[in-house]
């Protein structure tokens, strides 16, 4: 297994992170004799429950009204009172409660301070600890934190910095989220706590939820996510998955993984549509460009001109064969971008099928994205139209996405794509599909325990 030490660091974005997503697992490692540290990333300021706490209103969660007009400082350190007395109430030795300096400001952490407070405890506490946090892929409705925090720990571990990790899925997120491959790649582990664990969760609960003003204790995490909190109370889980430096991973680590693909991936469903032939939208003003397959120096001089990050995958994607589109405005900004794979291998990573597509004449369109910005303008179906429309080779095309990405499902609709159905991994559907559409040397990539590994 990855070479780790007995120490595992916990960095919570937010008071109450430690415990809604990963106080059962701090429970846990501490009954196992693991050395334990809990870092609050964030400074917690930017909760609405400031506010509410001064809104001279009543409430059924303590008795009295909301009088309060706290400062700022004030709050953060009646937010940082509730997560201290959480983490001691979860078992964390006082000492092992951090509290960074230089913490990020709630709602802005920049990804340099998070990268920059991973590697500080890493470097005081042990360099060789397991890393826990939340993950980055919960979602579009993820507080923006959350998904930094989930960034700097992915960085740091595909850079060597960070042997092994563990990252936990919301529990107010896990509904929405835990079908979809691409968000959760992996099936994750659950963790329930046993009545002697869930007796210190309720106490940590209480710390929480504690309201006695006169002791400047105003119940911030229980007014900010009652639901929550009355959720975990009922149902005590949490769920993480396991990533591992490639830089570090044994053989073992490599088989435990592709079996935990292998159990996700199996139960994988996705939309896939179809189009043959439609007329080039109106762009206005703005510009259709693509960069064909094969044209590496072509792709890396266009990232370079539009400030566009020159990822290995994307390289690897016009080195395989694919072709990049994307709209532009006048100012040269990308608007809108996607992929286009023709008469090439491909592997569907949320379901786990490659094929061959080099004797057929069908285009898979996949990968789009639209600046958060523009969205809500039509420009992903004018971008999926106007490759219909000007695409050199294919007479066929076919899209697919999420059951759960009805943004993604209505932009394929309103461009004039016709629905094909369903399709699921685990039985015939699919196979059958994608042979329907010419594909060849249809195959699974992962096995049992990853046993077997095909292309």
């Amino acid at each position: 297994m990855a070479d780790v030490s007995n120490t595992i660091i916990y960095f919570a974005p937010h008071q109450d992170d430690e415990l809604l997503s990963m106080g059962v697992d701090i429970c846990n490692s501490l009954k196992k004799g693991k050395s334990v540290h809990v870092v609050l990333c964030t400074d917690g300021s930017g909760s609405s429950v400031k506010r509410k706490l001064n809104d001279g209103k009543s409430c059924n969660k303590h008795p009295g009204e909301h009088i309060y007009d706290l400062s700022e400082q004030e709050f953060i350190q009646a937010r940082d009172t509730e997560f201290v007395a959480s983490c001691l109430a979860l078992g964390v030795k006082r000492e092992n409660i951090h509290i960074p300096e230089s913490r990020g400001k709630d709602g802005s952490l920049e990804l340099s301070t998070a990268q920059s407070i991973v590697r500080q405890y890493l470097k005081e506490i042990d360099k060789k600890a397991v890393v826990c946090t939340i993950s980055l892929n919960n979602g579009p409705k993820q507080h923006r934190d959350h998904k930094t925090l989930g960034r700097a720990v992915e960085n740091l571990t595909n850079w060597g910095e960070i042997r092994k990790r563990h990252l936990f899925i919301e529990p107010y997120h896990y509904e929405q989220v835990k079908d979809n491959a691409r968000l959760i790649p992996i099936e994750p582990e659950v963790l329930t706590a046993v009545s002697s664990v869930k007796d210190k969760i309720n106490n940590a609960i209480r710390a929480y939820s504690y309201w006695n003003p006169q002791e400047k204790r105003y119940a911030i995490g229980y007014h900010s996510v009652t639901n929550e909190f009355n959720d975990y109370i009922t149902d005590t889980k949490n769920r993480f998955f396991v990533k591992i430096s490639p830089k570090y991973m044994s053989k073992a680590d490599r088989l435990y993984i592709n079996h935990r693909k292998y159990l996700k991936l199996k139960k994988q469903k996705q939309l896939y549509y179809s189009m043959s032939l439609c007329d080039a939208p109106d762009l206005g003003d703005n510009v259709l460009v693509s960069v064909l397959g094969g044209q590496v120096d072509e792709y890396t001089q266009f990232c370079q001109q539009h400030n566009v990050p020159l990822t290995e995958k994307n390289l690897k994607r016009i080195q395989d064969g694919s072709s990049f589109w994307c709209i532009i405005n006048s100012d040269k900004e990308i608007l809108t971008r996607g992929w286009l794979a023709y008469k090439h291998d491909f592997y569907i990573s949320e379901t786990d099928f490659g094929f061959d597509m080099s004797q057929c004449e069908t285009g898979l369109l996949y990968h789009f994205e639209t600046e958060e910005k523009y969205r809500g303008q039509g420009l992903y179906g004018q971008l999926l139209k106007s490759i219909v429309s000007q695409a050199i080779g294919p007479k066929d095309f076919v899209i697919y996405t999420s059951p759960d990405n009805f943004a993604s499902q209505k932009g394929i609709l309103k461009a004039g794509f016709k629905s094909d159905g369903t399709l699921k991994a685990e039985d015939k559907s699919l196979p059958r599909y994608l042979k329907s559409k010419g594909f060849t040397d249809i195959k699974r990539k992962y096995r049992l325990w990853g046993l077997s590994v095909e292309r």
